[in-house]
């Protein structure tokens, strides 16, 4: 990303930890991010939207996109991570319960499918 600014992921999980939990993310989710998140910015493992968005697919895909939506909240640290979300992990929530998906993951070459 060529636009960042200096922004740890251990200040981030501090200042949000309680926050992440009061809004219905699993306590061992955000432990397991806490621990898994090196970078703000990347677009690949240990990056702050990447991994964010990796949660956000697994509760879309249990059936549970509230909590997907709540988690893709925490994705928007850039427009980068917007796109990152919506392009690679196509989920688009509607009507507040139906998920639509569709593969856009060719313009994120470095996330999941």
């Amino acid at each position: 990303m060529s636009y960042t600014y200096d922004l740890s992921p251990e200040a981030s999980f501090e200042d949000r930890y309680s926050q992440f939990i009061a809004f219905g993310i699993p306590k061992a989710d955000v432990d397991t991010l806490r621990a898994t998140i090196k970078d703000m910015w990347a677009d690949a493992p240990g990056g702050w939207p990447y991994e964010w968005s990796v949660f956000a697919r697994k509760y879309l895909d249990a059936g549970n996109p509230q909590l997907a939506a709540v988690a893709s909240a925490y994705i928007r640290m850039s427009l980068v991570a917007v796109l990152t979300f919506v392009a690679s992990r196509g989920a688009v929530l509607q009507d507040g319960n139906r998920a639509l998906r569709s593969d856009f993951g060719s313009l994120f070459p470095n996330s999941i499918k």
